[in-house]
């Protein structure tokens, strides 16, 4: 049973921590960006894969920059790797409720300290605690992206070696959004329950990807408005109209940059 005082406290204590030692990315850097949005995709298809705690679900994907993508972040698998399209498992916990890693040689600075302020946020907010790779079996390698703007991962821990992508003009809340997949996460909107929550407005989002807005994944808690793992309520739009509308015009779709509660606890269910 989560502590939801408990949650709060520390939310608060590391709110004012972590402003006292770092500034917060304006507000037009928080805005996660996604393939597709700028570039144009090859054809869509499907692949169907196992989600952990849900079972067997079809995801549509596309390719880009060597990766089967499915809603502008997620990697299913390298391009080339036809063979695991129908053995995929998303969404699998880490051991001990810890993450090794590698950061790769050819990441820049700039990204390199992104990621290590994300290492610190989740660290701080949630009981997740990450070492840096030595013999670990199952670990993750952050790269530098080849798309300047866009991060990639894969959802949940995959066995073995698998990759964090950051392009060079990625932010520090790029890297918390891709870590969190990694952790198990997925997009807020795309949960299955979505519509008792939020419109979709079909109508508003460039045709050729409208298959992001398929729901997929699982979810952990309340439906959370302010999440990281959530797409912004302009997110793909083909006129500048909203694409995600919450039913309940009290519901305003709003992410500081970081996690919010909604998303530790969310976290703290997945790793108890």
């Amino acid at each position: 049973m989560i502590n939801i005082q408990k949650v709060i406290l520390l939310f608060v204590c590391f709110d004012v921590v972590f402003c006292a030692n770092a500034q917060r990315p304006k507000m037009a850097d928080i805005e996660q960006h996604f393939y597709g949005e700028n570039v144009k995709q090859k054809d869509a298809t499907t692949a169907i894969v196992k989600v952990a705690n849900a079972g067997i679900q079809v995801l549509t994907f596309e390719k880009f920059d060597g990766l089967n993508i499915t809603q502008g972040d997620i990697i299913i698998s390298k391009a080339d790797d036809k063979k695991m399209l129908g053995t995929i498992e998303l969404g699998k916990t880490w051991a001990n409720k810890t993450l090794p890693y590698i950061i790769d040689a050819n990441v820049p600075s700039n990204i390199r300290e992104n990621i290590k302020a994300a290492i610190a946020h989740w660290e701080q907010t949630t009981p997740i605690r990450f070492t840096e790779r030595t013999t670990q079996k199952d670990y993750v390698v952050f790269r530098r992206g080849s798309s300047p703007g866009i991060g990639a991962s894969q959802v949940g821990c995959q066995g073995g070696m698998q990759e964090i992508f950051l392009g060079v003009q990625t932010n520090i809340s790029v890297a918390i959004h891709e870590i969190g997949h990694t952790l198990g996460l997925w997009h807020e909107q795309s949960r299955p329950d979505r519509n008792n929550f939020v419109t979709i407005m079909w109508q508003n989002i460039i045709p050729r990807y409208r298959n992001n807005f398929e729901t997929a994944g699982t979810f952990y808690g309340d439906y959370d408005f302010k999440s990281r793992m959530h797409y912004s309520p302009v997110a793909f739009s083909l006129n500048g109209q909203p694409t995600i509308v919450p039913i309940d015009p009290k519901n305003i779709i709003e992410n500081d940059g970081y996690l919010s509660l909604g998303d530790i606890a969310a976290i703290n269910a997945l790793y108890p």
